[in-house]
């Protein structure tokens, strides 16, 4: 074996030997070709020359003389080589695979670099082989070249490749394989995934087959209105706050191309109304109009320079803002505070008990630490994991995940989401437990999972509140589920408000069973 070894590395050195001569050939041969011609011609004037007569007067005659290498001189073009030009073995055998792709732009760019990363290191004789491999690789079933990706835009790349996208997104957040993307190289998969990376902030638009079934006529007279004359032929579209609120059983009794028409006209209706400097959808429209009136100088609506009415108007929305903001909010809060304890039988404080224990508070009658009132934390077990109720929209790894931390196919650590229950793999890093982000009581500290550091999100977990019971847990979550919005920007996440107004995040899988879910910051 050892032998063998020697033998292999030998031949390695001896295939990088003789690839560098060659190289040196290849490069070396093209200072001779033009140097050697102009040499044969300098010679055979030099020849002539010898031959040239001398009158008395000084005068010099070539009568009878080959004077041809004179003009030949003139034409001869010498070519200078300069080190750009150079080509390595590799990066000739590279530029023929690429040909033979007939590959340019970003395929171009995306396939060289992959292409030289598999070469490297790698003996001459064995290069035809990688290149073969590396390009069946970049073949679907079908036949296609995946790197026609690179053409497409979001929609299109989400109509064919929909499921594999969705499939490895689910693959990097849980660790499991999904049956669509077993077959899969992972050069394709990433091939995939590179060019959705590209394309996932860009608006998505209509699928390739429902664009297919606009009739051209209305498409091309809907792309020459302007936003408020396509609202003017499809009132609904006045006061939709986005596409999802726009009634979706008005197309109900229309034809195919009529529902494909009318959601054409609704994309590009958003897409216009996304490329405003300002919308009154956005939701936080006041914020961003007092920053262009003061900051820019400028009235984002009418793109006119801001009056002295407008400037006073910001700057006083800016002083007294804060001041209702956290008005709203403390309402807003009790609300769901009542609210909460109402649903689930349990009691609770009134304002003027508020009042009274305030008074309380401050003649001494509750216990505090610093100026911070003494709250019960309590602790708990494994088996209060085991008997958690009202489970049915969580997979059973997702409870794990959320509550113990768990460690994906790849052996990286994931999920730990609170920090009540002992006995876990998943703990807090020591020193890393950061204060309260919202009113909500939720906190950030890095986490471990049996002994190995968490990577994603910079190693972060974003924690429940140590004040809340694992079932409480639960129960916010399912709250959270069944109010959720979709993030258009994912393939899997969404996002809902507790009854207790936190705001909790969720990666669904396919049958809509929450895989993941943990309290946002904001």
């Amino acid at each position: 074996m050892e032998v063998e070894t020697q033998l292999n590395i030998g031949i390695r050195e001896i295939q990088e030997k003789i690839d560098k001569l060659e190289w040196f050939v290849a490069q070396v041969s093209q200072y001779f070709s033009d140097s050697l011609q102009v040499l044969g011609l300098a010679i055979q004037g030099a020849s002539q020359l010898s031959q040239i007569l001398l009158d008395s007067d000084g005068n010099y005659s070539t009568e009878g003389l080959n004077m041809s290498w004179v003009e030949e001189i003139k034409k001869a073009k010498i070519q200078t080589i300069s080190k750009s030009d150079y080509r390595t073995p590799q990066e000739q055998a590279i530029d023929k695979a690429v040909k033979d792709m007939k590959l340019s732009g970003a395929a171009e760019i995306y396939y060289r670099g992959k292409l030289k990363e598999k070469l490297k290191g790698k003996p001459r004789s064995e290069w035809k082989k990688i290149i073969s491999n590396f390009n069946k690789d970049l073949k679907t079933e079908k036949g296609d070249n995946l790197l026609d990706v690179f053409d497409m835009s979001r929609a299109e790349l989400e109509e064919k490749y929909g499921d594999k996208i969705q499939a490895y997104e689910h693959f990097l957040n849980t660790g499991y394989t999904d049956v669509s993307i077993a077959t899969m190289s992972q050069d394709a998969l990433k091939l995939i995934m590179a060019r959705y990376d590209q394309v996932k902030s860009d608006h998505l638009g209509l699928s390739p087959t429902e664009l297919a079934k606009v009739d051209p006529a209305f498409k091309k007279k809907i792309d020459g209105m302007s936003q408020e004359e396509i609202e003017k032929e499809f009132p609904e579209l006045k006061n939709a706050i986005s596409q999802a609120h726009v009634n979706p059983y008005s197309g109900l009794f229309m034809s195919e191309t009529e529902r494909a028409n009318r959601s054409y006209a609704i994309d590009r209706y958003f897409l216009m109304d996304s490329q405003k400097l300002l919308s009154w959808r956005d939701p936080n429209y006041t914020a961003k109009f007092n920053h262009y009136i003061l900051e820019e100088g400028i009235n984002p609506i009418t793109l006119e320079p801001a009056t002295a009415e407008e400037i006073q108007t910001a700057e006083w929305y800016n002083r007294i803002h804060p001041i209702t903001e956290t008005l709203s909010w403390g309402t807003a809060l009790y609300s769901a505070y009542v609210g909460y304890n109402q649903y689930y039988n349990k009691p609770y404080t009134t304002i003027p008990e508020a009042f009274g224990k305030g008074k309380d508070w401050i003649k001494g009658k509750i216990p505090s630490v610093g100026s911070q009132p003494v709250v019960e934390i309590k602790t708990y077990s494994m088996d209060d994991l085991a008997n958690l109720k009202h489970t049915e929209n969580f997979t059973e790894k997702s409870k794990i995940h959320i509550f113990e931390g768990d460690l994906n196919r790849r052996g990286q650590a994931g999920g730990y989401h609170y920090d009540m229950v002992e006995g876990t793999s998943g703990n807090i890093i020591e020193g890393t437990k950061g204060p309260a982000l919202n009113d909500a009581g939720v906190y950030e500290a890095k986490v471990e999972v049996n002994g190995i550091l968490k990577k994603a999100n910079g190693g972060n977990s974003t924690f429940f509140p140590d004040h809340m019971s694992p079932q409480e847990v639960v129960d916010a979550i399912n709250e959270a589920y069944e109010a959720r919005v979709f993030d258009t920007n994912s393939r899997n996440i969404y996002e809902g408000i507790s009854k207790n107004g936190m705001k909790i995040t969720m990666y669904l899988d396919s049958e809509k069973k929450i895989i993941s879910a943990f309290p946002s910051s904001k």
